[in-house]
């Protein structure tokens, strides 16, 4: 849209943003509904399971909680994601017990 700018985040220090997720009973991430960066170009929303986002993190990606903004292609940032040696993916500096990602459940 003319006259408004995406965010700098948006545009080039994020990879891939979390906007909700299913969690398996012992708390475990099961699903995240995510939009991935590829280039300039956002890709449509995408379902990926624990091993992808695993594989993600280790891959050096940098990975954020968030939600989408009234622009295609914009988000509003909420906390990073990291994942940690005890194999739990946390967002923000939470340090709780089981996976938590701090965003909405679909």
């Amino acid at each position: 849209m003319r006259g408004i700018r995406i965010s700098r985040a948006a545009r080039k220090e994020i990879d891939l943003v979390v906007v909700a997720a299913r969690y398996e009973k012992d708390g475990k991430v099961q699903l995240v509904q995510a939009y991935r960066r590829n280039g300039l170009i956002w890709h449509d929303i995408q379902l990926l399971d624990r091993a992808a986002l695993i594989l993600y993190l280790k891959q050096g990606l940098r990975l954020v909680a968030g939600k989408p903004r009234d622009i295609e292609g914009d988000f509003e940032v909420t906390a990073p994601i990291h994942h940690d040696p005890e194999n739990d993916i946390l967002a923000g500096d939470d340090t709780s017990a089981k996976d938590d990602l701090q965003v909405p459940l679909f």
